[in-house]
């Protein structure tokens, strides 16, 4: 009998490298206790979730991986875990998870009980929902513990929380040399950039220009991907480097299966006074936070102090055609539509361009590509380049390909057709010949059950990718001609669309694109440009033309890469800023 094996630990171990001491000692014991039973446990069914709450079932991966093989028809028939908590802490969906293991046809024993967990009778069921529930309520009591021995450590002056900028981490060692806890100390080189920062934006310098000064003079941040505003203001506002220490301003709850922060009642803050700790003078603290107040006073919020204001084109709104849609060849980020203006004062009106989110975020450090090019002269490229792919011609030859590919591999579909109804078959007689046994009481019961558990799985398998060949038909009978006039029909749609109005022709690209456009920046002839690549799909624009073809996938499948490449004529030449506004639509423009 195969054995599959699976451990779980809740918090991470200090110093620990790989798999923890813990989950290595579980997995030792479980397969020592199944080579007691005569069981075999071979590496590849050992399942384990490191630094994973039980609670937190959606982030137990290698579980629901553990689950998902047992539905399936797993090649083992037994689980051997330590205890059932291992399995999780959530009451009601621990015992559900026991029962959906158990339905499969896999029995699970827990090594620390050298019991098996059931769900057979009325009275398993209750053991099961009991364990659970004092599973739970030790989780909630540990999850106590360590809040009330966090908060012991914060009024003790010592850290309960994570590492932050301008500070070290320095571990005060106990007798033997064991860490007792850990203090904070400043920083000093470090603290000279926090100044810095402070300084600076009291000064009139915005947190996304100090983001690119920083990045531009190489000064180490607190994250490898460099210094962002975000950061930035996030130090802006940590009473820490005024010399006060604020903690518990945030909890942790379980939602959906996965952990969450939630705000607490400010009541609920602890407040220390950190003399030693500070960084910042208290009157510069203070101009700081009077900069912020005013700029937040600029913007408008609602009653939970939220910025009001429309989707971005991260949840796929923009006013502008390709923001979303569009990706750095350098850096691999987003591309997004950048503002300057233009003209002599008063009469200065804003030009949009597409430039590259990192660069203009981060600066020249860390992308080097500062390339801005027109809106519409990369809206007309892309909008023509799709456009040519969309013609009749092209739609027909992918059609042809497509039905071609079927056909030729007809013949491999029937061979594969025969396998399967042939193991059918056998699969039927002998789950007769079981229930047979079965009913005349025959024979060892738990593997004559065992077998037909495993029989019936594999025939609902088989069944289910029978029919999935069966809704092939005869390729042969496919009418091409019929096939290419509604194909056209279609295609003729999606070009209009795209010719209309941003907010359908955005939709659009959303079903076309199977990936975001890749810009190379390029110079040709003294002009500075873009080179486009990307991947152009018609899967989900062809819903009502529905194919079925291999690998239970039922639609035609029409995919055609596409590259657009900017001829040396089309890019305009570096100039001075124009005196008025830009001419409409996409004749060429400067580029910066």
């Amino acid at each position: 009998m195969i054995a599959a094996i699976y451990a779980r630990k809740s918090t991470p171990q200090e110093g620990a490298t790989g798999t923890s001491d813990s989950v290595d000692r579980q997995i030792e014991h479980a397969r020592a206790y199944a080579e007691a039973k005569g069981w075999t446990a071979p590496p590849e069914h050992v399942y384990f979730d490191d630094n994973v709450s039980g609670a937190a079932w959606a982030r137990l991966e290698r579980r629901n991986q553990m689950v998902e093989a047992c539905e399936a028809g797993a090649p083992f028939q037994v689980l051997v875990v330590s205890e059932q908590s291992r399995l999780g802490r959530h009451m009601i969906e621990t015992a559900h998870l026991i029962m959906r293991i158990a339905d499969s046809g896999v029995r699970i024993f827990s090594y620390l009980d050298d019991c098996e967990l059931k769900v057979e009778d009325e009275v398993d069921q209750a053991m099961t929902v009991l364990k659970s529930f004092a599973a739970a309520v030790e989780r909630r009591q540990g999850s106590r513990r360590v809040f009330d021995s966090a908060i012991r450590r914060v009024r003790a002056g010592q850290i309960a929380g994570a590492r932050i900028y301008g500070y070290d981490n320095v571990p005060v060692p106990g007798p033997g040399g064991k860490r007792l806890h850990t203090l904070r100390a400043v920083n000093a080189e470090q603290a000279a950039v926090v100044r810095r920062i402070f300084a600076r934006y009291a000064d009139g310098i915005g947190s996304l220009l100090l983001a690119r000064e920083l990045n531009a003079q190489r000064i180490a941040s607190p994250r490898p991907t460099g210094w962002h505003q975000t950061g930035i203001r996030a130090m802006l506002r940590n009473p820490l480097y005024r010399g006060e220490v604020v903690w518990g301003k945030v909890k942790g709850v379980v939602r959906k299966g996965r952990k969450r922060h939630e705000a607490r009642p400010e009541a609920e803050w602890i407040r220390l006074e950190a003399p030693e700790l500070r960084i910042v003078s208290e009157d510069l603290w203070q101009r700081v936070q009077a900069i912020r107040e005013a700029k937040r006073r600029t913007l408008p919020r609602g009653a939970a102090g939220r910025l009001l204001g429309r989707p971005t084109w991260r949840d796929g709104h923009s006013d502008y055609l390709l923001p979303g849609f569009l990706s750095c060849s350098i850096c691999g980020g987003q591309v997004r539509t950048v503002t300057l203006k233009y003209g002599r004062s008063p009469k200065r009106y804003p030009v949009r361009f597409y430039g590259c989110a990192q660069h203009e975020n981060r600066g020249q450090a860390v992308c080097a590509n500062d390339v801005r090019l027109r809106h519409e002269i990369l809206d007309h490229a892309i909008l023509k380049a799709i456009g040519e792919l969309l013609d009749e011609r092209i739609v027909d030859a992918a059609v042809d390909r497509a039905i071609e590919q079927l056909r030729a591999g007809e013949a491999s579909y029937l061979d594969r057709r025969t396998e399967i109804e042939r193991e059918l078959s056998l699969l039927r007689h002998r789950i007769d010949r079981a229930m047979n046994t079965y009913l005349d009481g025959s024979g060892a019961m738990e593997d004559v059950k065992r077998r037909l558990q495993d029989d019936a799985a594999r025939r609902d398998v088989l069944v289910a990718e029978l029919a999935t060949w069966e809704r092939l038909g005869d390729t042969a009978s496919l009418d091409a001609e019929r096939l290419k006039r509604e194909v056209r029909a279609r295609a003729a749609d999606v070009r209009a669309l795209l010719g209309r109005h941003v907010p359908q022709a955005r939709q659009m690209l959303r079903k076309l694109l199977a990936a975001p456009i890749r810009l190379e920046p390029v110079t040709i002839e003294a002009r500075r440009g873009y080179r486009f690549d990307g991947q152009l799909t018609f899967e989900r624009v062809l819903g009502g033309l529905a194919l079925p073809n291999p690998g239970g996938h039922n639609r035609l499948r029409l995919i055609r890469e596409f590259e657009i490449r900017v001829p040396p004529g089309s890019l305009p030449a570096r100039r001075a800023a124009p005196e008025g506004p830009p001419a409409a639509g996409p004749a060429p423009a400067q580029t910066r």
